[in-house]
């Protein structure tokens, strides 16, 4: 049924299957011969998220909320210096194809090779990436026989409309941090609150699809821009020390300069697209919303 709340079903019944949905989908994604270790990795946490948005939505309502949403933040924890390690390898290559004028005769080759190196070192760290990712299997098989036992206190659009509005306000927030501070942290923090507004707006998009579908995927994209500039800026760190050692090198010095570049250009796109995305208060949106929920409900024979 995929992820988004159905009319025909309850707001805690919508919770338990988006949520069961989600689960097998990561142990699914596991135990796949189609998908290499690091994909696994990137599937999974990206479930975490997902799961976390819709604990985020009914939050006030949810008693079970923290120790939910500290087992999969904690999941996804696990896993996170592993992908960080591959996406720095995706992001120099995004980097290369978006500027191969100015790279054009650089040997790029022991950058590659180093970067792989970190990943893998990395991944010995952690004994394995498989053993990871078999511990979370486990706790996923946990949660399955945890979900039946969340409870929501009211079905009314408080349930939802409290958690929506709080992420909304606090993603306000956040960009205008980054705008007075434009930040590793701040941009960071930012895209946490529109990856969940991001969530949230795909969860409530039967109420009126023709609007939210297309607002959701604004807020996708926002996502992806902050996502693309964080990845650089974990880049840089990581090849600092790299950096150091190779004093200076004229090919590190020219893709340091490149990427200076590239975040600042992502940073502006990303601030043209949120003055949209974040133009309303959230209590003006939040009346809207709720005036949505109200009408689908009626229209659908409630």
């Amino acid at each position: 049924m995929g992820f988004c709340l159905q009319v025909d079903e309850s707001l805690e019944e919508g919770l338990r299957r988006i949520s069961l949905e989600q689960i097998r989908g990561a142990i699914k994604d596991i135990d796949s011969d189609k998908l290499s270790a690091h994909e696994k990795v990137h599937e999974v946490r990206k479930r975490c998220k997902r799961l976390r948005g819709l604990l985020r939505l009914v939050r006030p309502a949810m008693a079970e909320y923290s120790s939910a949403n500290a087992l999969f933040r904690d999941m996804a924890r696990d896993l996170s210096s592993l992908r960080d390690n591959q996406a720095c390898i995706e992001s120099l290559g995004a980097l290369i194809a978006a500027c191969k004028s100015e790279l054009k005769g650089q040997n790029l080759a022991p950058i590659r090779d180093y970067l792989h190196s970190q990943r893998d070192a990395q991944a010995s760290e952690k004994k394995d990436v498989l053993e990871a990712l078999k511990q979370v299997k486990k706790a996923m098989k946990k949660a399955v026989t945890e979900v039946d036992s969340w409870q929501l206190d009211t079905d009314k659009p408080q349930a939802w409309l409290a958690g929506f509005r709080a992420n909304y306000r606090q993603g306000r927030r956040a960009m205008g941090l980054a705008l007075q501070e434009p930040s590793t942290e701040h941009f960071h923090e930012w895209r946490k609150r529109v990856k969940y507004h991001w969530f949230h707006l795909q969860l409530l998009e039967n109420i009126w699809p023709s609007l939210l579908i297309p607002l959701a995927e604004e807020a996708h994209q926002l996502s992806a821009i902050i996502g693309d500039e964080h990845d650089l800026s974990v880049l840089q760190s990581v090849l600092g020390p790299y950096h150091q050692r190779q004093n200076m090198d004229k090919t590190l010095a020219l893709l340091f300069t490149l990427l200076d570049g590239r975040r600042a250009e992502l940073r502006s796109q990303a601030f043209i697209s949120g003055q949209r995305l974040y133009a309303d208060t959230s209590k003006t949106l939040g009346k809207r919303f709720a005036a949505y929920w109200t009408q689908w409900r009626i229209s659908k024979g409630e």
